[in-house]
């Protein structure tokens, strides 16, 4: 019978992700599709990390992420987060691209024109009804996608 080639899918535990993560020195930390509802304390230990890929999970909240101070790229779309008020934005001077799209946010901080070198904002698909965002933050932005009509 002929089988056809399927995607071989990750089968790894967030425990497992982590640690090849730390062991192997990599800088990206792919979290998504984990269906988790809170980011682990444990991952403050990947200090060094440039991507955090958390999307497609169930977070609420956005946890103190302060210690990744070399992050360049976050995804948290595709979650239940309803504030990002409690993000100290200022800590991540080097993140260039946040997508923020299909949660349930219904503003966006001001404290997010902190990000002077963010290029890519993504928060469509949201109920956003306002954004706090200073004018300078959308000049600096190569890419934006805020709302879908």
């Amino acid at each position: 019978m002929y089988e056809r080639n399927k995607k071989k899918e990750r089968t790894y535990s967030l425990v497992d992700r982590m640690r090849e993560c730390e062991l192997n020195g990599k800088t990206e930390l792919d979290i998504s599709h984990m269906s988790i509802a809170d980011l682990p304390f444990e991952i403050q230990i990947l200090q060094d990390l440039r991507i955090i890929d958390a999307c497609k999970n169930m977070l609420i909240s956005v946890p103190s992420l302060s210690t990744f101070k070399s992050l360049v790229r976050l995804d948290i779309s595709r979650n239940c987060i309803v504030s990002l008020d409690d993000v100290k934005w200022s800590h991540f001077p080097l993140l260039a691209h946040l997508d923020v799209s299909r949660n349930q946010l219904s503003h966006l901080p001001e404290d997010i024109s902190k990000l002077v070198s963010l290029n890519y904002l993504i928060c469509n698909r949201n109920n956003l009804v306002c954004v706090y965002v200073k004018y300078e933050l959308f000049i600096r932005l190569n890419f934006l996608i805020l709302l879908s009509l």
